[in-house]
């Protein structure tokens, strides 16, 4: 018979400072993008692809896009830090202050039930243990799932935060160092050849995603 599962405290919502917060990062962000579109537009319509490259493929196809367009490591970085950061703020933001509406989506439902199931393994995930979750760039980790997963665990916003964006910064930051450095590798070897790697870091997520819902 399944557990009923408690969710968190209601007194934890609402929290409008940090719905400002995060929609003021969504929108300038957006604000950024719409300038970009009109100074640069060959410029920032890469970077536009370089985010459909992520919500496909996640943090390692948007730092290969990114790469595989020429643009240094360092402007990759950046870019990947702003957008993730701002992308995290608002959507953590708008799920605490909206969670009882959204709680029985498919996704965060599923997200809860296997946080409660896996406390019948072990005691609850400690802040270390998802800071690393959050650092390894595989289907369903990440920032935003990193926040979530500590939510559910009971721990404070401000808590969370303080470990989910300096996590994912540094994620961030070493994955692009990394595969800037395996890109440069495999160019000396098969000049144009990169290609091909950044296409299976953005269908390889879509294909496992598919093969686990069947």
């Amino acid at each position: 018979m399944k557990k009923t599962i408690e969710y968190p405290e209601e007194e934890r919502l609402p929290h409008k400072k940090l719905l400002y917060m995060g929609s003021l990062s969504a929108l300038t962000v957006a604000i950024l993008l719409i300038i970009g579109l009109v100074l640069d537009s060959r410029y920032t319509l890469k970077v536009l692809s370089m985010i459909g490259a992520c919500h496909l493929g996640g943090r390692l196809a948007f730092i290969g896009t990114g790469l595989e367009y020429g643009f240094s490591t360092l402007s990759v970085i950046f870019i990947v830090l702003v957008y993730n950061t701002a992308f995290v703020l608002f959507l953590y933001s708008l799920f605490i202050n909206l969670f009882e509406k959204i709680s029985k989506f498919k996704f965060i439902a599923s997200l809860h039930e296997k946080v409660h199931e896996s406390r019948q393994i072990r005691s609850k995930w400690n802040l270390l243990s998802i800071a690393v979750f959050i650092w390894i760039p595989l289907p369903m980790t990440g920032g935003l799932v990193g926040c979530l997963l500590a939510y559910f665990e009971g721990y404070e916003d401000k808590d969370i935060l303080r470990v989910a964006l300096p996590s994912m910064w540094f994620g961030v930051v070493s994955w692009a160092l990394a595969f800037d450095k395996l890109y440069v590798y495999i160019n000396n070897l098969h000049p144009g050849s990169t290609i091909f790697i950044t296409l299976i870091l953005i269908v390889a997520p879509i294909i496992y995603n598919l093969l686990k819902k069947k």
